[in-house]
């Protein structure tokens, strides 16, 4: 699609810098509501702090998006039954809380006869 296309060529002209933003207050309301959906899902305390405690930013990633109706783009898959109990997975809360995900892949399938020019603007 034009949006994917647009976007993409503008994710990928973006430096560094600005791909990386700070949690905002509204965004941090949120991480309550992803703690109680897991215990709800009756996901283990210890997994729970993993995926909400820093350094692991992935509660912070969908926190953001939701708040800013923002498609997080992850490589993570959702949860099979060979690693359901390993880790909490983004696609999965993501699926829970109604926030949009991509893979990076997905988007550069969805763009395949699309030739990019990474040349910064000018």
């Amino acid at each position: 699609s034009m949006y994917h296309k647009v976007f993409f060529i503008q994710f990928m002209r973006t430096p560094c810098k600005k791909l990386f933003v700070k949690c905002d207050s509204k965004s941090l309301l949120i991480l309550p509501q992803i703690q109680k959906l897991l215990k709800e899902e009756k996901v283990p305390d210890n997994k729970i702090r993993e995926f909400i405690e820093l350094p692991v930013a992935d509660a912070y990633l969908i926190s953001y998006a939701k708040t800013h109706n923002c498609i997080l783009v992850t490589h993570e898959e959702p949860a099979n039954k060979i690693n359901a109990k390993k880790k909490v997975h983004i696609p999965d809360v993501c699926n829970a809380m109604g926030v949009q995900y991509t893979s990076i892949y997905e988007i550069m399938r969805k763009e395949k006869d699309y030739h990019m020019n990474l040349t910064p603007n000018k």
